[in-house]
């Protein structure tokens, strides 16, 4: 049985789930299963740069590849349990949850317009 907070919507295309996701909230890039939280700690989850694209914050737990960049960019929090982050949501003022997503939109933007793709292609074309 699912529970009455989530809400199966099937497939959704690149462009509404942007919308949806646009709409607020967190985005949690999370696992309980340990083979695949070690995992997580050497590969770059996809879901890191669907929530920057979306602008909205990240949780995550602290040994997440990304941690540095999400830290260092203020892009959303890190912690060891889903409980921490219950009650680091619950704590969080309306101003530090703007300040996130006024860091998070710097890089929305960019990944909106390519430039991470654009520039290693520039830069690929000038090595050669």
């Amino acid at each position: 049985m699912i529970p009455n907070n989530i809400h199966y919507s099937g497939y959704v295309d690149e462009i509404s789930l942007l919308s949806r996701l646009h709409e607020g909230g967190f985005g949690l890039v999370w696992t309980e299963d340990m083979y695949w939280r070690e995992y997580m700690k050497y590969n770059a989850s996809y879901k890191v740069s669907t929530y920057l694209r979306a602008g909205i914050p990240i949780v995550a737990h602290k040994s997440i590849s990304c941690a540095n960049l999400i830290e260092k960019n203020n892009w959303g929090i890190l912690v060891d349990t889903l409980e921490e982050a219950v009650e680091v949501i619950n704590n969080m003022s309306e101003e530090e949850y703007q300040k996130y997503i006024d860091s998070i939109s710097k890089v929305s933007f960019l990944l909106g317009n390519n430039w991470f793709t654009k520039k290693l292609l520039v830069d690929s074309i000038y090595k050669l």
